[in-house]
This record gives C-alpha cells, sequence and structure tokens, in this order.
C-alpha cells in the first residue's frame, strides 16, 4: 500500500492503479486481476460461494428473529452474534428447518405459559456452569457450544441418551 502524497488526493481506478480512502488516509494498490462475474462462477471459489450461500442463509434466518425483538433489545451485535451462532450451528449438522427455532431458544425469551395451553416438544438452550452453551432438541441431537476464554467456540453434537 502505497500512501498519497501531494495537493491533490483522489479516488477511483485509473488504467492499472486504485487508489482509495481508509480511516482518513489515501491510499494507492495496483488493480485487482478478480471480478465478481469471476468469483461467482469459476470453480476456483466454489468454496467461496459455498459459505457465501451459508452466510447468506443464516443472516436472512437472523434477521427475522432479530425483527421480531422489541426495539428497546435490538442492537447491532446482538443481530452479529445471532448470525455467527446460525452459521456455526449450521457448520455443525443442524438442519436448515431447525435453525431458527435454535436461535430463538437463545436469544427469544419464550412467554409465560399458562396450564390449558398445549405445549409441544420444542428446542431448549441453556449454559452449563463450565461455560457451555447446550441446545437439546426433543427426539434427536445435542449441541454444544464451548467457548474457553477467548478462543473460538468449538460445536459438539452427541446424540441424546
Amino acid at each position: 500500500m502505497a500512501r498519497q502524497a501531494g495537493p491533490l488526493l483522489i479516488t477511483g481506478t485509473r488504467s492499472n492503479l486504485t487508489f482509495y480512502k481508509m480511516n482518513g488516509r489515501y491510499y494507492a494498490r495496483l488493480k485487482s486481476s478478480l471480478s465478481s462475474k469471476r468469483v461467482k462462477t469459476s470453480p476456483a471459489f466454489a468454496r467461496t460461494m459455498l459459505y457465501a450461500n451459508r452466510l447468506a442463509l443464516c443472516s436472512r434466518i437472523a434477521s427475522r428473529l432479530y425483527r421480531s425483538m422489541p426495539v428497546a433489545a435490538q442492537q447491532v451485535a446482538l443481530y452479529r452474534k445471532m448470525t455467527s451462532t446460525a452459521l456455526r450451528l449450521l457448520k455443525a449438522g443442524i438442519g436448515e428447518e431447525r435453525l431458527a427455532a435454535a436461535l430463538a431458544a437463545v436469544y427469544i425469551p419464550a412467554p409465560a405459559i399458562s396450564a390449558s395451553t398445549t405445549v409441544l416438544p420444542a428446542v431448549r438452550a441453556m449454559v452449563t456452569s463450565s461455560g457451555q452453551l447446550v441446545w437439546y432438541f426433543p427426539e434427536e441431537v445435542v449441541f454444544t457450544i464451548h467457548c474457553p476464554g477467548k478462543s473460538p467456540p468449538r460445536i459438539k453434537a452427541c446424540r441424546q441418551n
């Protein structure tokens, strides 16, 4: 990255150079050989597009839940956390149809249930004393997220006994 200097600071692309502003400073670099069309169609970027599609799916699910929350509880950091949690669960093997239920169990408070209400089996979530976030599905799999310190979370799936 070369910094621009002088009385005339520009942004944009000229021949083989790209000029841009970042954090209040002006820089120049060589033009990239990548284009959006190449990334979207080339077999070399198939995994990139796979993960982009997964992120898009998780973002849509998190967005629906986020918009259903009270405005006072909405924070951008919470939305991002919901999206990243959904992505981790999707990578761990949970189906798309269960993502919304798993996120709602953690991030949306459950309403009070009266004695006359019929309760269907639902996804439950809890945090253990060792700091693990555990999802319980009625008939199948238990997903556990363990976050020790600042290291990336580990997700483990096992059959519920």
